[in-house]
């Protein structure tokens, strides 16, 4: 059967923030057997051309590039309308409602399951990040455990709902300049990464850019991280992980993970879809030379590098 999958991304937060906001969730990636994309590296300066990057592998010029469909060329989808289109069930969802944040979120994409936790967060938008005794994040997480609780199924079970799922969350809470609130759902991950059933699942942990405002930006070190988002992928069972493992120090953006999910969800490529050569490559392809270094691979700014 077809992996289910599930995307984690936190908005924003670089790979060296990680380590000192949530060490635990940090820790427990690396027990399960997730791979650390070192070099990760973003493709903009905020979050519309990097999660416009993920999820539909094709780049905007600006956060008004981002419409109700990424169609600009015949081919050319948001990933969960691909998938949507090959049977599966898809959720998209967020723990906040800042629509320059997670311009995805905003256009509202055609997914399944999200549209109710959007319209609950956006109630009342002046609230603080919680929504009676609970952090806003609980709630995301309530609504995935039952989401995937749903449609996922067990050996030995049958299912009238039973379908390959695919879950992306966007965590906010990291969305401040004190560096501090993202602590807060570290032991909240750490509960719900390890019920997520990973066995036939693609889990990808990440996020689209470290912080990039603030008077903590105007360091030289804060710059780096801003380019430097984190990124954990942890193949299903069945994945062939040796040249995937091998990539890990390279240089990586986030049209190569959109071109992995396809790839290894789908067993598809951008390029088929489209016609003509796509900006990232699958992870389980051997990446070329180029990616030795930064400032020779193609899609990411020089001011990255």
């Amino acid at each position: 059967s077809r992996p289910n999958l599930i995307v984690i991304l936190i908005d924003p937060l670089s790979r060296q923030q990680m380590q000192r906001s949530l060490p635990n969730t940090h820790a427990l990636l690396n027990m399960l057997g997730f791979t650390e994309f070192e070099q990760y590296t973003a493709v903009g300066n905020n979050s519309g051309p990097n999660q416009a990057a993920l999820y539909s592998g094709m780049p905007i010029t600006g956060r008004d590039g981002i419409r109700t469909s990424s169609s600009h060329k015949a081919g050319r989808k948001w990933i969960w309308d691909r998938l949507n289109d090959e049977g599966y069930v898809t959720m998209k969802a967020e723990d906040g409602c800042i629509a320059n944040s997670n311009m995805v979120q905003s256009i509202q994409p055609e997914t399944h399951h999200g549209g109710q936790m959007h319209e609950m967060f956006c109630f009342d938008y002046d609230r603080p990040n919680c929504l009676g005794s609970q952090l806003a994040a609980e709630h995301l997480i309530q609504y995935t455990r039952q989401f995937i609780a749903t449609y996922n199924r067990k050996d030995g079970e049958q299912s009238i709902y039973h379908r390959p799922w695919a879950a992306f969350l966007s965590f906010i809470d990291s969305h401040e300049d004190t560096l501090t609130l993202a602590s807060y759902v570290d032991d909240l991950l750490v509960d719900f990464i390890q019920d997520v059933p990973i066995q036939n699942t693609l889990f990808l942990f990440t996020s689209d850019h470290g912080l990039h405002y603030g008077s903590t930006f105007q360091s030289t070190a804060a710059k780096i991280e801003r380019a430097n988002p984190l990124l954990h992928i942890r193949l299903p069972s069945f994945g062939k992980g040796d040249i995937f493992r091998a990539q890990s120090k390279l240089f990586v953006t986030p049209f190569d993970v959109h071109e992995t999910i396809l790839d290894v969800v789908l067993g598809s490529r951008l390029s088929e879809s489209i016609g003509e050569d796509p900006h990232g490559i699958s992870l389980m392809s051997s990446l070329p030379p180029n990616r030795l270094k930064c400032n020779t691979t193609l899609s990411i700014p020089s001011d990255f590098c």
